[in-house]
């Protein structure tokens, strides 16, 4: 006779429990398109995309909001008068990776507080 692990049971209860809703909905889909009507909305939005939905005003006001442009060029200028050959080099490529939007991968500028 066999014994059955209490967590292996446990685990394929928890992967049944996840999967039947996910399958529900890919039959929905399939549902749908086999009936020509539009499918139905994602109950499993991804969080990334929420998130970056969220963000997406704050990236615009990186580039045309002139407070922030101020304090960018306030910064550069700052740091650009004391910068050896070296720091002068990583300074280029970082205000050019600024300039085509690439820091806004990498930095998040939070809604500006209120004064």
């Amino acid at each position: 006779m066999a014994v059955a692990d209490p967590f292996t049971l446990v685990f394929r209860w928890n992967i049944g429990q996840r999967k039947r809703p996910k399958d529900a909905y890919a039959r929905l889909k399939q549902i749908a398109r086999l009936q020509g009507k539009r499918l139905p909305p994602n109950p499993y939005p991804s969080a990334i995309k929420e998130i970056q939905a969220e963000e997406r005003k704050y990236v615009r006001d990186r580039f045309f909001n002139p407070r922030y442009l101020k304090l960018w060029r306030d910064e550069r200028g700052e740091s650009s008068c004391d910068a050896g050959p070296n720091e002068r080099r990583w300074l280029a490529i970082f205000l050019k990776w600024h300039a085509v939007g690439i820091l806004s991968l990498f930095f998040f500028i939070s809604e500006p507080e209120p004064q």
